[in-house]
């Protein structure tokens, strides 16, 4: 589940959110940064199973390894505490202690694992687990296109990947994400080359517009460590899915950030977006005479009310973090997904919590498909 330095990267990711699902395809020319290159989308989530044959319907011809990234929120995750344990007897103990803390057998999920803290008597684990007969099934539609499963992740690494590429990771401070979906938050915590804490919230988003923005939030908000690589296994039946691990010096690696793609490309990705959302991806907020675009007023309690209920949970991940994970101290929360909100939402967390708030991007990205998706794209095709 977890990226190996040592590993070459995919060049294929698919990317969903909790309404939207992208195919995006990593291209590289002389000369000039990688960019992505937008396959397929539609609107619906990976865990609707009509959702993965209408995104491979129609694509071109590709093959080879692919990526998938899934919101944390998809994923059943699991902090455990164990009795000191040979790092290389870990796997081998790991299923009692599961087995015990689970609600379905363990049979069912395929799953993934990292140490995230050690003490004199304790080793914390922190467990990945989702459904073996989902995956299994989107392993069997790729491999009718040709496309082998590489790498299966929560939004949060590939996040923490485009983060450190572009050298936004201090080495020694605790540094939080919050990565803001239609109706979830993913937020993690990053220190010292792993992550240490990962938790999904379950917030809303209103369902009309923020007042005085021109974008819909229909979209997905237009709006670690001990590393491992996977051996996926064959589909023979078998259960008790656990993937193979393998050391290496760190999770991240080099890329670059995402710039204009060829006109020919650029036109393909504006009408794959047009015909998904119904609205042509125009830069928000001016018309084509420069003028703000009219956008009907909505009762602003209720994005105020959505963005304070962020920035309690930013104050909740922090203070979880000092009090009960005993980290560093957390001096900057990073956001993406907030573009229409993010000044508001940073005003309201830094009133709260003496915290500062950047965006994870730090330049302005082409349009091919939302801002967090594009970062996860990168993040998941990243060289590691």
């Amino acid at each position: 589940m977890f990226f190996s330095l040592k590993k070459k990267s995919t060049k294929l990711a698919l990317i969903s959110g909790t309404q939207n699902t992208f195919l995006v395809e990593r291209k590289k020319s002389a000369g000039r940064p990688p960019v992505l290159k937008l396959l397929s989308m539609t609107e619906s989530s990976l865990d609707v199973e009509s959702t993965l044959p209408t995104v491979l319907e129609g694509i071109p011809k590709v093959n080879g390894d692919i990526s998938i990234t899934l919101p944390i929120d998809m994923f059943e995750t699991l902090q455990l505490s164990i009795p000191k344990t040979p790092d290389e007897a870990v796997a081998k103990v790991l299923p009692f202690h599961l087995a015990k803390n689970l609600s379905a057998p363990l049979n069912t999920f395929i799953y993934d694992w990292q140490i995230t803290a050690r003490h004199q008597e304790t080793l914390g684990i922190t467990i990945y687990l989702y459904p073996v007969d989902s995956f299994q099934r989107m392993s069997r539609e790729l491999a009718q296109h040709n496309l082998k499963v590489k790498f299966f992740d929560a939004d949060v690494f590939a996040a923490f990947a485009y983060l450190e590429e572009e050298k936004r990771l201090p080495e020694t401070e605790a540094v939080m994400c919050a990565l803001i979906w239609f109706d979830t938050v993913s937020f993690a915590v990053f220190e010292k080359e792993l992550i240490t804490l990962v938790r999904s919230v379950r917030i809303s988003q209103p369902g009309t517009p923020l007042a005085g923005s021109s974008q819909s939030p229909a979209a997905e908000t237009h709006s670690p460590q001990e590393s491992s690589t996977i051996a996926w296994p064959e589909d023979d039946g078998h259960s008790d899915i656990v993937l193979e691990r393998e050391e290496s010096d760190s999770i991240l690696s080099d890329f670059n950030l995402i710039q204009a793609e060829e006109e020919q490309g650029e036109s393909l990705q504006m009408d794959l977006w047009e015909e998904a959302t119904g609205s042509a991806p125009t830069v928000f907020g001016d018309d084509e005479e420069g003028e703000d675009l009219p956008v009907e007023d909505v009762p602003a309690t209720e994005w105020d009310a959505y963005i304070q209920e962020i920035s309690l949970e930013v104050m909740r991940t922090k203070d979880y973090y000092s009090t009960v994970v005993k980290g560093s101290p957390i001096k900057t929360v990073l956001t993406a997904g907030d573009e229409i909100i993010h000044e508001k939402l940073s005003e309201e967390i830094s009133q709260s919590v003496d915290i500062q708030v950047q965006p994870i991007s730090a330049a302005d990205l082409v349009l091919q498909c939302p801002p967090l998706f594009q970062i996860i794209g990168m993040g998941a095709t990243a060289t590691r």
